[in-house]
């Protein structure tokens, strides 16, 4: 997983970085959306998860 703390504006920039690193899931935290970014990067089946905190969606998973 790649995990993005980077503006929202900034995140294509590292587009191919990451394409390179073929990770599974690239996880944008709160408040960190890029639509172009994402298309580009679920075509390549990348799952793509934006504006979500990992720590707090971590921690309700563990309480289940």
């Amino acid at each position: 997983m790649v995990n993005v703390f980077r503006r929202s504006e900034d995140v294509p920039a590292h587009v191919d970085d990451i394409l390179a690193a073929k990770p599974r899931v690239v996880w944008m935290q709160l408040g960190i959306e890029n639509e172009a970014a994402s298309e580009s990067l679920a075509r390549a089946g990348i799952k793509v998860v934006q504006n979500r905190c990992l720590m707090v969606d971590h921690a309700r998973l563990a309480r289940r």
